[in-house]
């Protein structure tokens, strides 16, 4: 499962497009390379107003937790037209089990942190999320302050860290050289690291409606200490200073994600940006650094090229690591860098969005960049060019099987939903569910078929359902069942 944010071009289109999507990756291994027909997934009706910019404003960072519940941050960085209801500052929260969104962590338009859970945000929007499996806890930015905040599961912030310089006064953003981005969790040598993203740059421009001028900035990547608990242990430290990579020219670059395999390398994702709250594109590009006895500065980087627009620094800025197919054609995780990628295909069609690379990488300025990748277009529209729009990306492993069915007990077959809009018990839910091919049929106390489906997530009972008694009929590759259910409001 990919989850994928991104902003609207309200110009272009109305507040009620999507903000927040989902794609099912499961089908990767038995895909054909190239344009991938893959339609974002979006909840029932009663809760996908809480997935789009009308309520959300702006999205960019992702992290999902172990139990497959993923949390939102607000961003400014398609530009400050819409703050959503978590504002400027904010993070959703969206539920694994209904796809119910709820307000993790509000914000307000103050300038500096007062120990009351409530982020201080007066425009700017946050940078990144990571989660932390150790600690089962969550990291963000934040352009307001500069600073990277720790918050366990229940929206309490535990911790908070300023790397470099004190808090600037006035509602201006973090500057460069203290303007943090991207954060990511990683273990090596038994030490728990928190790694993050600095950006370096003049300070000299600013204007209070776009901020500072970054359009030049390069970035750093920096790392502290985290103990068992996801304390900040310690002071801060560079890993990384920036490098172009091998190009025959220089690329400005805004480390905006970070991911890491399983052996330790890591992956950079650059997003082209003007000023703190100002998008670009076309100049910004995937940079892998391979861990070596420990540490990776000692390592070559290596560019990853995507998108078919000029030259192929199309990275839009989200990346994750993902199942693909080894050298055996078998399965296997962290074989697929998913890059958000503007430009896949430019021609007759315009393909934005999600970008599934081997980690082998392509590296011919080609078609090859499509033939030889997928490529998922982000919103449905491949009319338009979103560009400047594309935001996150991170993928969860949902444990669902990809060629197979799993037998589901009796036990596991619910006799009681209560549609009430609660987030509790709203939606039907079939236990351990774990197959990408199923038959759901149900039916009123007449014998007329009122829902039919076979889709990812079930949508089922709408909000105006009347009470009652409905019976069901299951089916998939492994086994059949039927049963009856009980409606109550």
């Amino acid at each position: 499962m990919a989850v994928y944010t991104q902003g609207v071009d309200t110009s272009l289109y109305p507040l009620a497009k999507y903000s927040i999507n989902v794609f099912d990756l499961r089908e990767v291994g038995g895909q054909n390379f190239g344009i991938w027909n893959n339609p974002a997934l979006h909840p029932a009706t009663a809760d996908s107003v809480r997935w789009k910019y009308s309520y959300t404003g702006g999205l960019f960072g992702i992290a999902i937790d172990q139990d497959g519940n993923f949390y939102l941050g607000a961003s400014s960085i398609y530009g400050a037209s819409h703050q959503g209801a978590a504002g400027w500052g904010g993070i959703y929260k969206v539920d694994n089990d209904y796809w119910s969104v709820s307000l993790f962590l509000n914000s307000t338009s103050t300038t500096s942190y007062q120990n009351n859970n409530i982020v201080p945000n007066t425009k700017w929007g946050l940078g990144d999320l990571c989660f932390n499996y150790l600690s089962q806890s969550i990291y963000f930015t934040n352009f307001e302050d500069g600073k990277i905040y720790h918050a366990d599961l229940d929206g309490n912030i535990l911790n908070v860290l300023d790397p470099f310089s004190s808090d600037h006064s006035g509602n201006k953003p973090a500057p460069p050289n203290e303007m943090v981005w991207a954060v990511h969790t990683i273990t090596t040598q038994n030490t728990n690291q928190l790694l993050f993203s600095r950006i370096v740059g003049d300070t000299a421009s600013y204007s209070s409606d776009i901020g500072y001028d970054i359009g030049m900035a390069t970035s750093e990547v920096w790392g502290v200490v985290i103990d068992e608990s996801g304390a900040f242990n310690g002071a801060p430290f560079k890993i990384l200073p920036y490098e172009e990579g091998p190009y025959p020219w220089s690329i400005p670059l805004c480390i905006s994600d970070i991911t890491s395999a399983e052996n330790g390398d890591i992956y950079l994702a650059g997003r082209s940006m003007m000023t703190t709250i100002g998008s670009s594109a076309h100049n910004a590009h995937i940079i892998k650094y391979e861990m070596n006895n420990g540490n990776w500065s000692s390592s070559p980087p290596i560019s990853i090229l995507q998108g078919l627009y000029g030259p192929a620094p199309n990275s839009a800025g989200g990346i994750d690591l993902g199942n693909g197919l080894d050298e055996n054609g078998a399965i296997h995780p962290d074989k697929t860098i998913w890059v958000t990628t503007d430009a896949m295909v430019f021609s007759d069609i315009y393909v934005y969005g999600i970008n599934g690379i081997p980690t082998s990488g392509i590296n011919t300025l080609d078609e090859s960049l499509v033939t030889n990748t997928w490529c998922i277009d982000g919103d449905g529209d491949i009319t338009s060019i979103p560009k400047t729009m594309l935001g996150d990306v991170e993928i969860y492993r949902d444990g669902r099987p990809i060629n197979n069915c799993t037998t589901i007990s009796s036990g596991q077959f619910p006799n009681i939903v209560t549609p009430n809009g609660d987030g509790k018990n709203d939606r039907l839910q079939l236990g351990s569910f774990s197959c990408k091919e199923y038959q759901l049929k149900i039916y009123n106390r007449w014998g007329n078929l009122i829902y039919e489906g076979s889709e990812f997530q079930i949508n089922w009972p709408s909000e105006d359902i009347e009470d009652g008694v409905y019976y069901c009929i299951y089916s998939n590759e492994s086994n059949n069942h039927a049963w009856y259910i009980q409606v109550l409001k």
